[in-house]
């Protein structure tokens, strides 16, 4: 996303087993998603995007790194103050190289895992 360009800026309280684990805020280009919050958004953005926007992503690069919750965002994830929690933020675009989706996610540090894979290429005789 250019930095001048308009965004669609979402805020969501995530839970698993009716206990809140993470704080979203995902931004995504108001040209690209017209409507965008009028829509329900309780499942997959990533499905939203595709389903109804034509909007492909393809390639995704995060950041993961250990933070100190804030006292609101505590509030919200029902921790006690200053509670050790993860921080992810994440960068989505399609094949083309457009950047559709910029996330910043503070997950609860005693209630999330992630799994990270990687595809290494298989090196081209001659190359």
């Amino acid at each position: 996303m250019a930095g001048d360009e308009t965004v669609h800026a979402l805020h969501r309280l995530r839970f698993a087993d009716d206990e809140p684990i993470a704080l979203e805020t995902t931004y995504f280009p108001s040209a690209l998603t017209p409507g965008l919050l009028e829509r329900p958004l309780t499942g997959s953005l990533w499905h939203i995007l595709r389903a109804h926007y034509g909007v492909v992503p393809a390639d995704a690069s995060a950041v993961i790194e250990a933070i100190v919750i804030d006292d609101a965002s505590c509030a919200r994830l029902r921790v006690r103050s200053a509670s050790s929690g993860i921080l992810l933020t994440r960068r989505t675009y399609t094949a083309e190289g457009r950047c559709v989706e910029f996330a910043r996610d503070v997950y609860r540090a005693d209630r999330a895992s992630f799994k990270v894979e990687a595809r290494i290429p298989v090196p081209v005789e001659g190359a």
